[in-house]
């Protein structure tokens, strides 16, 4: 259920950048910017979700998260593979 909701923050954010790269008109209206910048942001923030809730479903967190780890390295181990970082930049 998170990688699907995670795959489709992806497209959404990946369909509101081609829209502002298409649509050069409309891009400096400021809701399409928040809501470009917040479909962006929202799949990151679920992966930190995943990992604070201890969501084992989910490969990357099952492999480097884990409930006994305190709040820090949680949150400091989505950056423990490359999929987190590359997300964050993404």
């Amino acid at each position: 259920m998170l990688s699907l909701l995670g795959q489709a923050l992806l497209s959404l954010a990946v369909l509101t950048s081609l829209h502002q790269i298409l649509r050069p008109d409309r891009g400096g209206d400021p809701m399409v910017r928040h809501v470009t910048m917040a479909t962006q942001a929202a799949p990151f923030v679920l992966l930190v979700a995943a990992f604070l809730v201890g969501a084992t479903t989910l490969d990357l967190v099952s492999r480097y998260g884990g409930d006994g780890l305190p709040l820090l390295y949680r949150i400091s181990a989505v950056w423990g593979s490359r999929s987190g970082p590359l997300l964050m930049w993404a």
